[in-house]
Protein backbone atom coordinates (compact mmCIF):
# COMPACT_ATOMS: atom_id res chain seq x y z
CA UNK A 1 0.00 0.00 0.00
CA UNK A 2 1.31 3.36 -0.47
CA UNK A 3 1.74 6.37 1.01
CA UNK A 4 -1.54 8.13 -0.25
CA UNK A 5 -3.49 4.83 0.22
CA UNK A 6 -2.69 4.71 4.39
CA UNK A 7 -3.55 8.54 4.47
CA UNK A 8 -6.83 7.65 2.83
CA UNK A 9 -7.26 4.68 5.07
CA UNK A 10 -6.58 6.56 8.24
CA UNK A 11 -9.13 9.54 6.77
CA UNK A 12 -11.98 6.91 6.19
CA UNK A 13 -11.09 5.65 9.74
CA UNK A 14 -11.38 8.86 11.53
CA UNK A 15 -14.63 9.90 9.74
CA UNK A 16 -16.51 6.24 9.93
CA UNK A 17 -16.55 5.89 6.51
CA UNK A 18 -17.34 2.77 4.79
CA UNK A 19 -16.17 2.56 1.27
CA UNK A 20 -18.16 1.56 -1.41
CA UNK A 21 -16.32 -0.20 -4.29
CA UNK A 22 -17.28 1.91 -7.09
CA UNK A 23 -17.28 4.99 -4.51
CA UNK A 24 -20.72 5.80 -6.32
CA UNK A 25 -21.34 8.72 -3.88
CA UNK A 26 -20.13 12.09 -2.92
CA UNK A 27 -17.75 11.92 -0.06
CA UNK A 28 -17.96 15.83 1.21
CA UNK A 29 -21.33 15.07 3.12
CA UNK A 30 -23.48 16.46 4.74
CA UNK A 31 -23.45 19.52 2.68
CA UNK A 32 -21.27 22.74 4.03
CA UNK A 33 -18.36 20.60 5.80
CA UNK A 34 -15.41 21.08 3.37
CA UNK A 35 -11.92 19.10 3.02
CA UNK A 36 -8.80 21.11 3.24
CA UNK A 37 -5.30 19.22 3.39
CA UNK A 38 -2.10 21.26 4.21
CA UNK A 39 1.27 20.46 3.28
CA UNK A 40 4.23 21.71 5.78
CA UNK A 41 7.98 21.11 5.52
CA UNK A 42 8.83 19.41 8.91
CA UNK A 43 11.58 22.05 10.30
CA UNK A 44 12.36 20.12 12.98
CA UNK A 45 16.45 20.83 14.89
CA UNK A 46 18.77 18.37 15.19
CA UNK A 47 17.79 16.93 18.83
CA UNK A 48 14.64 15.68 17.28
CA UNK A 49 16.33 13.11 15.27
CA UNK A 50 18.69 11.59 17.45
CA UNK A 51 15.03 10.27 18.96
CA UNK A 52 13.74 7.03 17.95
CA UNK A 53 10.45 7.94 16.00
CA UNK A 54 7.49 7.65 18.37
CA UNK A 55 9.20 10.00 20.51
CA UNK A 56 10.49 12.24 18.29
CA UNK A 57 6.93 12.84 16.99
CA UNK A 58 5.47 13.53 20.43
CA UNK A 59 7.82 15.62 21.41
CA UNK A 60 7.11 17.17 18.04
CA UNK A 61 3.62 17.42 19.33
CA UNK A 62 4.01 18.52 22.91
CA UNK A 63 5.74 21.55 21.41
CA UNK A 64 2.95 22.77 18.86
CA UNK A 65 0.92 25.66 19.61
CA UNK A 66 -2.41 24.00 21.05
CA UNK A 67 -5.54 25.72 22.46
CA UNK A 68 -7.45 24.72 25.84
CA UNK A 69 -10.12 22.72 23.91
CA UNK A 70 -8.48 20.77 21.50
CA UNK A 71 -4.73 18.94 20.82
CA UNK A 72 -3.85 16.20 18.57
CA UNK A 73 -3.20 12.49 20.06
CA UNK A 74 -0.53 10.45 18.32
CA UNK A 75 -1.32 6.72 17.51
CA UNK A 76 0.32 4.13 18.98
CA UNK A 77 2.35 3.27 16.50
CA UNK A 78 3.76 6.80 16.18
CA UNK A 79 2.99 7.72 12.13
CA UNK A 80 -0.41 9.30 12.37
CA UNK A 81 -1.75 12.03 15.24
CA UNK A 82 -5.42 13.17 15.06
CA UNK A 83 -7.80 15.80 16.43
CA UNK A 84 -8.99 15.25 19.79
CA UNK A 85 -12.13 17.59 21.51
CA UNK A 86 -12.94 18.38 24.83
CA UNK A 87 -16.02 19.71 24.40
CA UNK A 88 -18.42 17.32 22.27
CA UNK A 89 -20.12 19.70 20.66
CA UNK A 90 -16.59 20.69 18.61
CA UNK A 91 -16.24 17.36 18.05
CA UNK A 92 -19.14 17.23 15.41
CA UNK A 93 -17.65 20.18 13.79
CA UNK A 94 -14.23 19.63 12.51
CA UNK A 95 -11.88 16.87 12.73
CA UNK A 96 -8.22 16.36 11.56
CA UNK A 97 -5.84 13.67 10.99
CA UNK A 98 -2.11 14.79 11.05
CA UNK A 99 0.52 12.73 8.88
CA UNK A 100 3.83 12.51 10.49
CA UNK A 101 5.46 9.38 8.70
CA UNK A 102 7.77 11.08 6.36
CA UNK A 103 10.74 12.56 7.37
CA UNK A 104 9.74 16.18 4.78
CA UNK A 105 6.48 17.02 4.56
CA UNK A 106 3.68 16.53 7.28
CA UNK A 107 0.25 16.50 5.74
CA UNK A 108 -2.99 17.28 7.68
CA UNK A 109 -6.35 16.43 6.36
CA UNK A 110 -9.09 18.93 7.95
CA UNK A 111 -12.53 17.87 7.36
CA UNK A 112 -16.01 20.02 8.93
CA UNK A 113 -16.77 23.34 8.86
CA UNK A 114 -13.97 25.28 6.61
CA UNK A 115 -13.77 28.62 9.24
CA UNK A 116 -13.00 26.31 12.53
CA UNK A 117 -10.28 24.42 10.31
CA UNK A 118 -8.70 27.81 9.11
CA UNK A 119 -8.54 28.72 12.74
CA UNK A 120 -6.71 25.46 13.84
CA UNK A 121 -4.20 25.50 10.57
CA UNK A 122 -3.59 29.05 11.25
CA UNK A 123 -2.77 27.91 14.96
CA UNK A 124 -0.16 25.14 13.11
CA UNK A 125 0.90 27.60 10.94
CA UNK A 126 2.75 29.69 14.16
CA UNK A 127 4.95 27.00 15.10
CA UNK A 128 8.56 27.43 14.03
CA UNK A 129 8.57 23.34 13.69
CA UNK A 130 5.98 23.94 10.82
CA UNK A 131 6.74 25.72 7.71
CA UNK A 132 3.73 26.14 5.30
CA UNK A 133 5.55 24.22 2.23
CA UNK A 134 6.17 26.99 -0.46
CA UNK A 135 4.45 25.41 -4.18
CA UNK A 136 5.87 28.72 -6.83
CA UNK A 137 5.00 29.12 -10.24
CA UNK A 138 6.93 25.52 -11.11
CA UNK A 139 4.46 23.92 -8.88
CA UNK A 140 1.09 25.23 -9.60
CA UNK A 141 1.60 24.79 -14.12
CA UNK A 142 1.53 20.75 -12.89
CA UNK A 143 -1.17 21.00 -10.88
CA UNK A 144 -3.62 23.47 -12.70
CA UNK A 145 -3.29 20.56 -15.22
CA UNK A 146 -5.63 18.62 -12.68
CA UNK A 147 -8.02 20.91 -13.42
CA UNK A 148 -10.75 20.63 -16.14
CA UNK A 149 -11.27 24.24 -16.33
CA UNK A 150 -9.70 27.37 -14.28
CA UNK A 151 -12.65 29.08 -12.74
CA UNK A 152 -11.17 31.71 -10.38
CA UNK A 153 -7.31 33.25 -10.18
CA UNK A 154 -5.59 35.92 -7.99
CA UNK A 155 -2.00 37.35 -8.82
CA UNK A 156 -0.06 39.44 -7.20
CA UNK A 157 3.26 41.62 -8.13
CA UNK A 158 4.72 44.68 -6.92
CA UNK A 159 7.43 46.09 -7.53
CA UNK A 160 9.15 48.76 -5.00
CA UNK A 161 10.03 52.16 -5.61
CA UNK A 162 13.04 51.32 -3.06
CA UNK A 163 14.08 49.25 -5.82
CA UNK A 164 13.10 50.54 -9.42
CA UNK A 165 12.71 53.87 -10.69
CA UNK A 166 9.55 52.83 -12.53
CA UNK A 167 7.81 50.25 -11.12
CA UNK A 168 5.80 47.53 -12.32
CA UNK A 169 2.36 46.21 -11.39
CA UNK A 170 0.51 43.30 -12.10
CA UNK A 171 -2.06 42.18 -9.47
CA UNK A 172 -5.69 40.90 -9.89
CA UNK A 173 -8.36 38.53 -9.34
CA UNK A 174 -10.44 37.22 -12.10
CA UNK A 175 -13.34 34.89 -11.84
CA UNK A 176 -15.33 32.68 -14.59
CA UNK A 177 -14.58 31.69 -17.82
CA UNK A 178 -12.03 34.36 -18.60
CA UNK A 179 -10.14 33.01 -15.52
CA UNK A 180 -8.49 30.17 -17.93
CA UNK A 181 -7.75 32.34 -20.85
CA UNK A 182 -5.84 34.98 -18.57
CA UNK A 183 -3.98 32.29 -16.70
CA UNK A 184 -2.60 30.77 -20.35
CA UNK A 185 -2.19 34.24 -22.00
CA UNK A 186 0.15 35.82 -18.80
CA UNK A 187 2.05 32.23 -18.45
CA UNK A 188 2.84 32.84 -22.25
CA UNK A 189 3.82 36.80 -22.14
CA UNK A 190 4.64 38.24 -18.72
CA UNK A 191 5.95 34.97 -16.75
CA UNK A 192 8.48 36.75 -14.89
CA UNK A 193 5.66 38.97 -13.17
CA UNK A 194 2.78 36.51 -13.11
CA UNK A 195 2.75 35.65 -9.38
CA UNK A 196 0.14 33.45 -8.24
CA UNK A 197 -1.45 33.62 -4.99
CA UNK A 198 -4.69 31.79 -5.21
CA UNK A 199 -6.26 29.32 -7.93
CA UNK A 200 -9.56 27.02 -8.46
CA UNK A 201 -11.29 25.08 -10.71
CA UNK A 202 -13.62 22.30 -11.77
CA UNK A 203 -11.54 18.50 -11.60
CA UNK A 204 -12.54 15.99 -13.87
CA UNK A 205 -14.86 13.98 -12.74
CA UNK A 206 -18.44 13.63 -13.07
CA UNK A 207 -19.34 15.59 -9.57
CA UNK A 208 -17.69 18.57 -10.91
CA UNK A 209 -15.89 19.85 -7.52
CA UNK A 210 -14.33 22.54 -7.16
CA UNK A 211 -10.36 22.84 -5.71
CA UNK A 212 -8.29 25.04 -4.60
CA UNK A 213 -4.78 26.11 -3.88
CA UNK A 214 -3.48 28.35 -2.31
CA UNK A 215 0.64 29.64 -2.47
CA UNK A 216 1.21 28.42 0.87
CA UNK A 217 0.37 24.67 0.07
CA UNK A 218 -3.21 24.35 1.18
CA UNK A 219 -5.68 22.50 -0.98
CA UNK A 220 -8.96 22.51 -0.66
CA UNK A 221 -12.41 20.98 -2.11
CA UNK A 222 -15.95 21.28 -1.80
CA UNK A 223 -17.67 18.53 -3.68
CA UNK A 224 -15.94 15.70 -5.32
CA UNK A 225 -15.20 11.86 -4.30
CA UNK A 226 -12.13 10.73 -1.99
CA UNK A 227 -10.03 8.67 -4.50
CA UNK A 228 -10.48 12.10 -7.01
CA UNK A 229 -9.63 14.57 -3.97
CA UNK A 230 -6.22 11.94 -3.22
CA UNK A 231 -5.23 12.08 -6.47
CA UNK A 232 -4.29 15.64 -6.57
CA UNK A 233 -3.37 15.56 -2.84
CA UNK A 234 -0.78 12.67 -4.05
CA UNK A 235 0.48 14.99 -6.83
CA UNK A 236 1.08 18.11 -4.46
CA UNK A 237 2.88 15.21 -1.79
CA UNK A 238 5.37 14.07 -4.37
CA UNK A 239 5.99 17.24 -5.77
CA UNK A 240 6.90 19.02 -2.47
CA UNK A 241 8.68 16.02 -1.02
CA UNK A 242 10.71 16.15 -4.07
CA UNK A 243 11.83 19.84 -3.92
CA UNK A 244 12.75 19.54 -0.03
CA UNK A 245 14.31 16.40 -0.40
CA UNK A 246 16.57 17.98 -2.91
CA UNK A 247 17.12 21.06 -1.77
CA UNK A 248 18.08 19.12 1.89
CA UNK A 249 20.22 16.57 -0.06
CA UNK A 250 22.43 18.61 -2.64
CA UNK A 251 21.88 22.50 -1.09
CA UNK A 252 23.12 22.24 2.77
CA UNK A 253 26.62 23.20 3.12
CA UNK A 254 29.19 20.63 4.99
CA UNK A 255 32.58 20.18 5.25
CA UNK A 256 33.83 16.91 5.01
CA UNK A 257 37.13 15.49 4.63
CA UNK A 258 39.01 11.91 6.07
CA UNK A 259 42.24 11.73 8.06
CA UNK A 260 44.06 10.44 5.14
CA UNK A 261 44.14 13.72 3.54
CA UNK A 262 45.36 16.95 4.35
CA UNK A 263 42.65 18.90 3.33
CA UNK A 264 38.83 19.06 4.18
CA UNK A 265 36.41 20.09 1.47
CA UNK A 266 32.68 22.12 1.46
CA UNK A 267 30.25 20.34 -0.21
CA UNK A 268 26.43 21.76 -1.22
CA UNK A 269 25.71 23.75 -4.05
CA UNK A 270 24.07 27.35 -3.69
CA UNK A 271 20.54 28.56 -4.96
CA UNK A 272 21.20 31.20 -7.96
CA UNK A 273 18.10 33.15 -8.75
CA UNK A 274 18.59 35.14 -11.62
CA UNK A 275 16.68 38.72 -12.24
CA UNK A 276 14.41 38.97 -15.13
CA UNK A 277 15.69 42.73 -14.73
CA UNK A 278 18.61 44.22 -12.99
CA UNK A 279 17.66 46.02 -9.95
CA UNK A 280 18.28 49.68 -10.42
CA UNK A 281 18.88 50.42 -6.32
CA UNK A 282 20.56 47.20 -5.27
CA UNK A 283 20.75 49.32 -1.87
CA UNK A 284 16.75 49.36 -1.20
CA UNK A 285 16.68 45.09 -1.89
CA UNK A 286 19.74 44.80 0.57
CA UNK A 287 18.17 46.77 3.35
CA UNK A 288 14.81 44.44 2.59
CA UNK A 289 17.54 41.46 3.43
CA UNK A 290 18.80 42.82 6.37
CA UNK A 291 16.15 44.89 8.31
CA UNK A 292 13.42 42.93 6.54
CA UNK A 293 9.49 43.68 6.56
CA UNK A 294 5.98 42.53 7.27
CA UNK A 295 6.89 39.35 4.60
CA UNK A 296 11.26 38.90 5.24
CA UNK A 297 11.49 38.79 9.13
CA UNK A 298 14.85 38.95 8.59
CA UNK A 299 17.87 40.93 10.61
CA UNK A 300 21.46 40.60 9.98
CA UNK A 301 24.27 42.68 8.19
CA UNK A 302 25.64 43.20 4.97
CA UNK A 303 29.49 43.91 3.82
CA UNK A 304 30.25 44.87 -0.01
CA UNK A 305 32.76 42.53 -1.30
CA UNK A 306 33.56 44.11 -4.62
CA UNK A 307 31.90 46.95 -7.10
CA UNK A 308 29.19 44.85 -8.01
CA UNK A 309 28.14 42.23 -4.92
CA UNK A 310 27.24 42.41 -1.64
CA UNK A 311 27.40 39.53 1.02
CA UNK A 312 24.39 39.39 3.05
CA UNK A 313 24.21 37.38 6.26
CA UNK A 314 20.61 37.49 7.98
CA UNK A 315 18.53 35.35 11.05
CA UNK A 316 15.02 34.73 11.11
CA UNK A 317 13.26 36.74 13.93
CA UNK A 318 11.25 34.13 14.80
CA UNK A 319 13.19 31.17 13.82
CA UNK A 320 16.73 31.91 14.92
CA UNK A 321 17.55 30.24 11.28
CA UNK A 322 19.70 31.98 9.26
CA UNK A 323 21.07 31.99 5.62
CA UNK A 324 23.84 34.24 3.96
CA UNK A 325 23.37 35.43 0.43
CA UNK A 326 25.51 37.12 -2.36
CA UNK A 327 23.36 40.05 -4.10
CA UNK A 328 23.99 41.47 -7.26
CA UNK A 329 21.71 43.78 -9.87
CA UNK A 330 20.95 40.80 -11.83
CA UNK A 331 21.07 37.41 -9.51
CA UNK A 332 21.04 36.32 -5.57
CA UNK A 333 22.52 33.55 -4.10
CA UNK A 334 21.75 31.79 -1.62
CA UNK A 335 23.42 29.49 0.65
CA UNK A 336 21.73 27.22 3.26
CA UNK A 337 23.73 26.08 6.52
CA UNK A 338 21.46 23.34 7.64
CA UNK A 339 17.62 21.92 7.19
CA UNK A 340 16.08 24.61 9.32
CA UNK A 341 17.43 27.13 6.94
CA UNK A 342 15.25 25.83 4.00
CA UNK A 343 11.86 27.99 4.62
CA UNK A 344 14.07 31.48 4.25
CA UNK A 345 14.43 30.54 1.37
CA UNK A 346 11.22 30.21 0.72
CA UNK A 347 10.22 33.30 2.38
CA UNK A 348 13.00 34.80 -0.20
CA UNK A 349 11.96 33.42 -3.27
CA UNK A 350 8.12 34.52 -2.33
CA UNK A 351 9.57 37.99 -1.86
CA UNK A 352 11.54 37.45 -5.24
CA UNK A 353 8.28 36.16 -7.18
CA UNK A 354 6.31 39.47 -5.21
CA UNK A 355 8.41 41.88 -6.06
CA UNK A 356 11.13 41.92 -8.38
CA UNK A 357 10.67 39.08 -11.29
CA UNK A 358 12.96 36.45 -11.91
CA UNK A 359 13.64 33.45 -13.85
CA UNK A 360 12.40 31.14 -10.75
CA UNK A 361 11.87 27.41 -12.70
CA UNK A 362 15.24 27.67 -14.31
CA UNK A 363 17.00 28.91 -11.21
CA UNK A 364 20.17 26.60 -10.83
CA UNK A 365 21.70 24.52 -7.40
Amino acid sequence: MDFINELTERVRQQIGLELTSDENFSFFQPAGNEHMVQFFYKNLSEEYWDLDMWNRHHLFLCDLPTKPDYEFVLDDDGRFATLEHSDSKQSKEVAAVMDLRDDYIVVVYYFGDSKICARINQLLKASPNLHACYLGMSIFEQVVCELEQITHLEFDFEQQSAMFSEPVNLKGTISGQPAQLIYHQYLQNHKPFFNIQSISGRISDESHGKVIFQFDGMAQVDDCRLSDFMQIVKLLFLLLRLKYKSLADKCILKWSGTEEKNYISLDGNMIEFNLNKPIEKLEGLIRYLVKGDKQLLLYGSSERISRKLWSVKSINVNSKSQIELEVSDAMVRVYLKNRTSIPLLDSIEDFIRKHIAADIENSSF
